[in-house]
């Protein structure tokens, strides 16, 4: 069973000469907002194992790619596609891995630690769900996949001709896509409380700069998928040049309304015009169903024009936003280790 760690643990009878812990964090000088997300939001990382189906060519390879065309192999880059990726079983894990990936994204906000978002935690059941559904598919794929593998190997070893090469393919393919997540701390450890008071205020600080960053991180998210949702909306209800609708799909703004529950799940309250603009947009599609749209030429132009002013208020926002340097130690992706 999958628990939180960021959650305090019961532990052994403290001595009364140990410093008792305080059931909040007096040190950490941080926003509203960041307390809110430190009391609310769980760290979740999330690990994917996945094998990786291109290899480098070596030098002799390469060589005898370029042949005598009296070009230097050493200042070449050249790769091989060691199976086909356009397989139905192999296309059928990419889509896997990207639901994965996606669900964790959409639910958590991101954090300074590159691989980790910021769940809140009324939603960490459904994400619990999601992950365990993905799993048991990703499972299903993989036992496709090592039934199929066989044929796979026989077609690149006619595929790639010469460039075959037996050792970049593993004898089974069961343990090499692995989805896994876990619910790390942000915050330091109890035990430095009692072995050095002022470390662990130290320690407090700094957590408490990284939850103001988060804080910086997670507006900045929101305020660019707000944008980009009321725009796609607003561009789908507009007409065509001769005047014939735009093909309009339910999730243009079934996306939208998600986005306004995630917000308020959010609960951060760190910007009134962000605030103000999401309520304006929520209150223009309340109540409104997509055939209501597809039916309504009159509500079409109304809602379309009605977002539009939203949008350009919230290009304004984007642009005078204030902007301080945030330093991540990577590009945030999850923990992917790609197995050769």
């Amino acid at each position: 069973m999958t628990r939180l760690l960021d959650r305090p643990s019961a532990g052994p009878a403290r001595s009364p000469n140990t410093p008792s812990v305080p059931d909040e964090n007096p040190w950490i000088d941080s926003t509203p907002a960041a307390e809110h997300l430190r009391q609310h939001c769980a760290a979740v990382r999330l690990q994917l194992r996945w094998w990786g189906t291109s290899r480098t060519l070596s030098a002799r390879q390469k060589s005898d790619l370029i042949g005598d065309a009296g070009v230097d192999s050493r200042f070449l880059r050249a790769s091989k596609q060691i199976i086909d990726r356009a397989h139905p079983t192999l296309r059928l894990l990419t889509g896997i891995r990207g639901r994965i990936t996606g669900t964790w994204r959409r639910l958590g906000l991101p954090f300074v630690e590159p691989g980790v978002r910021l769940i809140p935690r009324p939603l960490i059941p459904e994400f619990e769900q999601a992950m365990e559904l993905y799993r048991q598919e990703l499972a299903a794929g993989v036992e496709e996949l090592s039934e199929a593998f066989p044929g796979l190997l026989e077609a690149a070893r006619e595929r790639l001709g010469r460039f075959f090469n037996p050792e970049d393919y593993p004898a089974e393919v069961r343990d090499l896509f692995t989805v896994a997540w876990e619910y790390p701390s942000i915050e330091p450890p109890s035990y430095l409380l009692a072995l050095d008071p002022g470390l662990y205020r130290r320690e407090l600080r700094r957590a408490g700069e990284r939850l103001d960053q988060a804080v910086e991180l997670a507006q900045s998210a929101l305020t660019e998928e707000f944008g980009r949702l009321v725009e796609h909306l607003a561009e789908r209800l507009t007409d065509e040049a001769g005047g014939r609708p735009k093909t309009f799909r339910d999730s243009s703004l079934e996306n939208l309304l998600e986005f306004f529950g995630r917000f308020r799940q959010a609960g951060l309250r760190g910007s009134e015009d962000l605030d103000r603009l999401v309520g304006q947009a929520q209150d223009l599609v309340r109540g409104i169903r997509p055939k209501d749209l597809r039916q309504s030429e009159g509500l079409r132009e109304r809602i379309a024009g009605d977002l539009a002013r939203v949008g350009r208020q919230l290009e304004t926002l984007l642009v005078d936003r204030p902007r301080r340097r945030i330093v991540r130690t990577g590009v945030e992706v999850p923990g992917e280790a790609v197995v050769a």
